[in-house]
């Protein structure tokens, strides 16, 4: 026979479990307040320009940016910002001075996180915690149980999420490459070999990625190297300093064998680099993912698809239109800032998205009109400045930081420049890296000149449409020349 659970047994069990909701709904108080710190004396112009506040008084920067001091992880799972609603002369609820949508137009942080009616629709358990210990506002402005807030902007038979509410489950999740090897076994090699792969590598690991011969007159020392950076044209290093990472002043030539001596300062690594060449980097917690740039980086979050293996939850760039593949390659290979200005990259942004969203700030140059620059902010103008680059890649003179800065006759073909002299053959790109030091040996048969067909021997991975696969390290920009790829 089964054992009976006694009634008074059962009573006790259930008032401990109510006891439980109760006292850690009720004992931790204000502590359960993470805005609880704006009360405090002191703390106002941490948002505030000026004391006392008043309903006018600006913002040190806009709200959204202020929001994303704390919310970074979280911000881009939400209801979108920077965008307009329809009826924005006559909803009730607060826009900036743009008339567009910000986080503080539904959210109220001043607002208390508790409320003695629902904010939102609860299951049981919701309303049995929202009686013992008060129902979460989530800081809404008013309650949105029944889409109050959402209504204001939308028609009621568009709201199919609000059973769900308007945010994802979580934060963006990250996986890091390891966890694409054992599905993409050879795409994840080739990856490896690749520049991405090892824009950031560690000398204490293997001391012979430090391409540099010190002479004893550079403004740093080999030990003090944190990271390498590049692989390719030049190298930079990423020294610890006492106010935090910096780059290196001096640049090492690697096609030349020696400084290149054309910057005059270090460089701020998380005000300026860090977003480009981390995967999954977070500037606030100043935590990543993974060093490199990652799988990640370019098919976005894999947490999705590492668990379902669905193709469906992953990005895949050949899937993409060229615009689509373009944006993402166009969020490191432009110059820009964020949304913020703080940082000179895109700072959350992820494979896939509204790129104009995280990053702005292009700049005409001289000589370019409206057929080069129009100088709105939208994407084509970023994908121009791309496109140049994209030309330019083989370039031999003047590859540094600086030609990002100058596509002004980067337009969408840019034929008048296409056959200028300084274009490498494809040969002498593979020489950039592959025969500093072999230059007349005679390791290499057959003998190897400036019109040798690389390719020929060494064939790239292909892609499903039989273009040169990018996870491949061969993979030149062979749509940059009048060639078509093998």
């Amino acid at each position: 026979m089964p054992t009976r659970f006694a009634p008074h047994r059962l009573a006790l069990a259930t008032f401990i479990f109510f006891t439980f909701l109760a006292v850690s709904g009720f004992a931790s108080g204000d502590i359960r307040n993470p805005h609880g710190f704006m009360s405090e004396p002191g703390k106002c112009t941490t948002c505030h320009t000026q004391v006392p506040v008043t309903p006018n008084t600006p913002l040190v920067k806009d709200a959204v940016s202020l929001c994303w001091e704390c919310h970074f992880a979280r911000v881009q799972d939400v209801h979108p910002v920077d965008i307009r609603p329809e009826k924005a002369d006559s909803i009730p609820l607060p826009l900036d001075e743009e008339k567009t949508i910000t986080c503080v137009t539904c959210h109220n942080p001043h607002s208390s996180p508790y409320a003695d009616v629902p904010y939102t629709r609860q299951n049981p358990l919701g309303r049995l915690k929202g009686m013992l210990e008060g129902y979460r506002t989530y800081f809404l402005r008013f309650p949105n149980d029944e889409g109050q807030i959402c209504l204001n902007c939308h028609m009621r038979e568009d709201l199919t999420a609000i059973d769900a509410g308007i945010h994802a489950d979580g934060a963006r999740d990250f996986r890091g490459s390891a966890s694409c090897k054992p599905c993409h076994k050879e795409h994840h090699g080739a990856w490896e070999m690749s520049h991405h792969a090892r824009t950031l590598r560690d000398p204490n690991l293997d001391p012979t990625v430090v391409a540099a011969v010190f002479s004893g007159e550079e403004t740093f020392v080999r030990e003090e190297i944190y990271r390498t950076l590049g692989t390719h044209w030049t190298q930079r290093y990423l020294l610890e300093r006492s106010a935090g990472l910096r780059v290196s002043r001096e640049v090492w030539s690697l096609p030349d064998g020696e400084w290149a001596k054309t910057y005059w300062r270090e460089q701020q690594w998380r005000e300026l680099c860090a977003g480009c060449h981390y995967t999954g980097y977070n500037p606030y917690l100043e935590t990543y993912v993974e060093e490199g740039v990652g799988c990640e980086s370019c098919h976005g979050p894999g947490g999705s698809h590492v668990v379902s293996g669905q193709p469906e939850h992953i990005i895949n760039p050949t899937k993409l239109d060229a615009e689509g593949r373009d944006t993402i390659c166009a969020s490191c290979h432009t110059h820009g800032h964020d949304r913020t200005g703080e940082f000179r990259y895109p700072a959350g942004y992820a494979a896939g998205e509204d790129l104009t969203v995280y990053f702005r700030g292009l700049i005409p140059k001289e000589g370019q009109g409206e057929d080069t620059f129009r100088d709105d902010g939208s994407l084509a103008d970023r994908l121009r400045s791309f496109r140049y680059w994209v030309y330019r890649f083989l370039a031999r003179k003047g590859v540094n930081c600086t030609l990002c800065k100058s596509f002004k006759s980067g337009g969408e073909t840019a034929p008048e420049t296409r056959n200028v002299s300084d274009d490498m053959s494809l040969a002498e790109h593979c020489f950039s890296c592959h025969l500093f030091n072999e230059k007349g040996s005679s390791a290499h048969v057959p003998e190897v000149t400036t019109e040798t067909d690389c390719y020929g021997c060494h064939e790239p991975m292909r892609d499903a449409g039989g273009e040169p696969s990018i996870h491949d390290h061969k993979f030149v920009f062979t749509q940059a020349l009048d060639r078509p790829a093998r």
